[in-house]
Formats: structure tokens, C-alpha cells, sequence
């Protein structure tokens, strides 16, 4: 064989990366046309390696859990941070219409007040009314009520024109003034 010290850099270069966990049991040999060697796994090695692969497995867990939770934390103050942000605008969007609400009632109540006004002095600035506008304004019982004074009213008057026929001595106060008046 022409180029045996390739195939023997080869194999010692495969037993560099393997000697951690392997023991060399025969070195590379030449057996005709094939080169070759024996390697026993050792068993402490390779319970270590073992481990040190599940520690740094359970590492790369704790470190990625952390992450996650940091980024649950960052992702839930982020939200709060909105929810208090739109309570807030909630709130403020409240006041406002409160505010409009209450600068509305206060419209309404000078509106009311300027009207009060306006009318007591419409009021004042007409005359008085007659007996016939005011009983032309009246509701229907206030109309019924001054039809009857009105009727109690003609049977006075004609009860005096009665005891003014008959002489009698009681005279009501009206007759009185009424015959006096005649005399003079």
C-alpha cells in the first residue's frame, strides 16, 4: 500500500476525539489491505459525560423557563400598563360627559331663569285684566264657581228689590246706601 500513514492519521485523529470516553484496546494495524483498531467505551466516562450533558440540559431548561417567565412578566405588566391606560381614558371620558351634563342643566336652568324673568316682566308692563279676560283665562271649575256667585248675586239683588217693596224693616246695608242716595 502506497499511502498507509493517511489512513493511520485518520484513525489516531478518530481516537483524540474519542478518548474521553474510550479506552484504546489494540492500536491501528495493518491486516492485509484493511487497517484497523479496537476501542472499549469506559464506562465512568461515559456516565459522566451523561451527566454533565443532563446538568447542562436541565441548565438550558432553568434558563429558558426564567426566560419565559420574565417574558410572561414584561408581557402582563404590558398589559396592565393598557388596561390601566384605558380605565383611565374611560374614566376621563366619564368626567367630560359630566361635566357637559352638569354645563347643560346649567344652560337649562339660567334658560329657565331668564324665562321666569321674562315673564314677570311681560307681566308687570300689561294691565290688569278685566272680570271677563280673568274669567276667560279661568279653568272650567273656577268658571262653574263664579257662575254661581253670580247667580247667589241676582237673588240678593232681587231679595232687596223685594223687602224695598214690602217695607220691612231690615234692609241689607246695600239697600241702605242705595235709598240714600235716592233721597239726596
Amino acid at each position: 500500500m502506497v499511502h498507509t500513514y493517511r489512513g493511520r492519521t485518520q484513525l489516531e485523529q478518530v481516537m483524540q476525539q474519542l478518548k474521553p470516553i474510550a479506552k484504546l484496546e489494540n492500536p491501528p494495524r495493518m491486516e492485509g489491505r484493511f487497517m484497523s483498531m479496537i476501542l472499549v467505551a469506559d464506562r465512568e466516562a461515559v456516565a459522566e459525560v451523561r451527566r454533565a450533558e443532563e446538568e447542562e440540559a436541565k441548565r438550558e431548561a432553568q434558563e429558558a423557563e426564567q426566560a419565559e417567565a420574565k417574558r410572561a412578566e414584561e408581557e402582563s405588566q404590558i398589559l396592565e400598563q393598557e388596561r390601566l391606560a384605558q380605565e383611565t381614558a374611560r374614566k376621563a371620558e366619564e368626567a367630560q360627559r359630566a361635566k357637559e351634563k352638569e354645563q347643560e342643566e346649567e344652560k337649562e336652568r339660567e334658560q329657565q331663569a331668564s324665562d321666569v324673568l321674562a315673564a314677570e316682566a311681560a307681566s308687570a308692563s300689561k294691565p290688569a285684566p278685566t272680570r271677563k279676560k280673568a274669567a276667560a283665562r279661568k279653568s272650567p271649575a273656577a268658571k262653574k264657581t263664579a257662575t254661581v256667585k253670580k247667580t247667589a248675586t241676582k237673588k240678593t239683588a232681587v231679595k232687596k228689590t223685594t223687602a224695598k217693596k214690602s217695607g220691612s224693616a231690615k234692609k241689607p246695608a246695600t239697600a241702605k246706601k242705595s235709598t240714600s242716595a235716592k233721597k239726596k
